[in-house]
């Protein structure tokens, strides 16, 4: 699949904002983030209620670089999926599965905006050490290279 729009929405945003940092972001955009326990199997996860206002929930006591991505991927639901409100979790697997693809190549791109990958391939270093350097995930590094290549 092409995902450049959605790397097109992400240089829009980070232009406008002059920021890739997701709290900030979720400031910005009047999008609450909310630690709670929960009985989900997810870690987080978006809401828009029918009056507008947007959550993102994230369960407490995860690491940085998770949390970080987590609310990564939640915001890319705020922002590519407008349509989309709490009945999310109701819609049938082959759309959710390709808006969880969307969400996260926004994440990939978000944290990964300004990331010099050639710089990464002359270093010689491996994707694990990247990846804890920058604390992005492996996965998201996967997406983004995969997507420049």
């Amino acid at each position: 699949m092409n995902y450049k729009w959605i790397s097109d929405i992400v240089i829009g945003l980070t232009e406008t904002y002059g920021t890739n940092d997701v709290y900030s972001l979720c400031d910005f955009l009047n999008i609450e983030i909310i630690h709670v326990h929960n009985n989900i199997k997810s870690n987080s996860y978006f809401v828009r209620n029918s009056v507008g206002d947007e959550y993102i929930f994230v369960k407490p006591g995860l690491e940085y670089t998770e949390e970080r991505a987590l609310i990564a991927h939640e915001l890319g639901h705020a922002i590519l999926h407008t349509d989309l409100n709490v009945t999310f979790y109701c819609m049938p697997l082959c759309n959710k599965c390709k808006l969880e693809l969307q969400a996260n190549q926004f994440a990939a791109e978000l944290l990964l905006v300004n990331i010099d990958f050639d710089k990464y391939a002359y270093d010689g270093s491996t994707i694990k050490s990247f990846a804890y350097e920058i604390e992005v995930p492996e996965n998201l590094i996967e997406l983004k290279r995969k997507r420049n290549c």
